[in-house]
């Protein structure tokens, strides 16, 4: 496997009772749930602001409106046995459509690889576990 630095974008989208709005996956090789912020992979030549627009369209078929963008961080980690690194863009955003923030779960609607996965209002607080964090950005 050709190793690389993915660049990726996510959204800071907040509830108005503080949840924020996450990606839950399930590891399949270890069966553990984790969290990230949702968005994607940046394509050459795209511009992030435009790569977080057209995964959330592809992900929930849903519009944003990105804000600010909050920070720039990197990530080392090991996913299904794999060494990973990655650079994450951080944008303020928000769901164009204001009745999203009433429902508790949106599921993913891209394509038969991703049906597990889903989005759903998370507090941070209670994601420390055992002494481990379950969420990092």
């Amino acid at each position: 496997m050709e190793k690389h630095i993915r660049i990726l974008v996510v959204a800071d989208i907040k509830h108005p009772d503080g949840r924020e709005f996450m990606n839950e996956f399930t590891e399949k090789k270890t069966n553990r749930k984790f969290y990230r912020r949702s968005g994607g992979g940046v394509n050459f030549g795209e511009l992030a602001i435009d790569a977080l627009r057209r995964e959330f369209m592809e992900e929930y078929g849903l519009s944003v409106i990105i804000g600010n963008r909050l920070e720039v961080y990197e990530n080392t980690f090991e996913y299904e046995g794999n060494a990973c690194h990655e650079i994450v863009f951080v944008y303020e955003a928000e769901f164009e459509d204001k009745s999203i923030y009433s429902k508790e779960i949106i599921p993913n609607i891209e394509g038969e690889m991703n049906k597990s996965d889903i989005g759903l209002w998370i507090d941070k607080s209670k994601m420390i576990r055992d002494g481990q964090i379950y969420y990092k950005g």
